[in-house]
């Protein structure tokens, strides 16, 4: 009986383990599979897969596939925007799950690689970005490009960070959150009759709606460009849509209630990231994207929170000589309305083109 507990508990971790590590929630498994599909992606390739990919992984193989004449960097708020919602010629957008200071750190270097000066840099700035409780470590697929952004020597403390990052996914591949959401994936397939495991991350061609009608669950979608889209019979109705955007200060996903104040190292580390970049001959826009108007109302409504906000729009104003600032986290700043949202903070494309509109024009809007 005692040989048999430690066995059963050994067995259920491993179990635990495998699941997590095939759904893959923070997609860090398979970079160097999604680096050369990236790589080899054409115009119209479309990279579709039922499990997280490893985005950063994948922006490395664009970057050396071409140089764009405009890079965007943000998270998925802005993960809509087109090469042909922005007009300007060649367009990558970059955005990322939970980019953090450090992505943005290392896509610098990543610039650097490929010498690759893009006309033009728009910079996602969301309410977490700037707030360390919200930190993550998706960065560690570009750990050594953010070794190098900082200038360091190789020394004992570099070598051990991979060590470091090797135990960050180990937990999280044990955790409760993981193994919930993981489990939530593999009851989606067992309802549609497909096998537990999903077939590799790979590229199809158009149209991206045949990809999306054999799918058993959400599908993660990047085309050439970088945009992605949302498979629509996963999507919510007006109703849900309504349900989540007044949900969103109660649920706190991102913690911008819990919030307390901006981290004035991340800002600084910020600031360097738009010199460096208007250094390299870059023009650099700064845009905090819009909100769903429920969501947005209900957060500025808390005199907290609303006091953080303004003063993060006061520093990104203020941020760096020649950067443009965008302040659009109020959507009617760009002219969409609750119907143009698939939740409460995610623009649908009829919002995102009014968004291109506005960075694409002379003036910037100012808080």
């Amino acid at each position: 009986m005692r040989r048999a507990y430690p066995l059963t508990l050994l067995s259920l971790l491993a179990a635990v383990f495998a699941l997590n590590a095939t759904v893959d929630l923070a997609g860090t498994r398979g970079g160097g599979e999604i680096e050369s599909l990236a790589t080899r992606q054409r115009r119209d390739d479309i990279l579709v897969s039922e499990v997280e990919l490893d985005q950063r992984a994948w922006l490395r193989g664009r970057l050396h596939a071409a140089c764009p004449d405009v890079l965007i960097a943000g998270s998925s708020t802005i993960g809509g925007l087109t090469e042909a919602m922005l007009g300007n010629g060649s367009t990558l957008n970059a955005w990322l799950t939970g980019p953090t200071i450090e992505d943005y750190e290392a896509t610098l270097t990543l610039l650097g690689d490929v010498r690759c000066v893009p006309k033009q840099i728009v910079i996602g700035v969301d309410p977490w970005l700037l707030d360390r409780t919200q930190r993550n470590e998706r960065w560690r697929t570009l750990y050594w490009e953010l070794v190098r952004y900082r200038g360091a020597r190789v020394g004992a403390r570099e070598l051990a960070g991979p060590a470091v990052l090797a135990w960050a996914t180990l937990k999280e591949r044990l955790s409760f959150v993981s193994t919930l959401e993981s489990a939530r994936w593999a009851l989606q397939r067992a309802r549609a009759a497909k096998p537990a495991t999903s077939p590799a991350p790979h590229l199809v061609a158009p149209p991206v709606e045949r990809a999306c009608a054999a799918a058993a669950s959400e599908l993660r979608v990047r085309f050439a460009d970088g945009h992605f889209i949302g498979c629509p019979q996963f999507a919510l109705d007006a109703a849900g849509v309504e349900n989540v955007a007044n949900a969103y200060t109660r649920g706190d996903p991102h913690g911008v209630v819990a919030c307390e104040e901006l981290d004035d190292e991340l800002l600084t580390r910020l600031r360097e990231i738009v010199r460096r970049h208007r250094a390299r001959g870059s023009r650099v826009v700064l845009l905090t994207p819009p909100y769903h108007p429920l969501t947005y109302q209900a957060l500025d409504a808390v005199p907290a929170v609303h006091a953080r906000l303004a003063a993060l729009d006061r520093a990104l104003a203020e941020l760096a000589p020649g950067a443009d600032f965008l302040a659009l986290r109020d959507p009617a700043r760009a002219g969409c309305e609750a119907t143009e949202f698939n939740d409460s903070h995610h623009a649908r494309p009829s919002c995102l083109e009014k968004v291109a509109r506005v960075v694409t024009g002379a003036a910037a809007l100012r808080p």
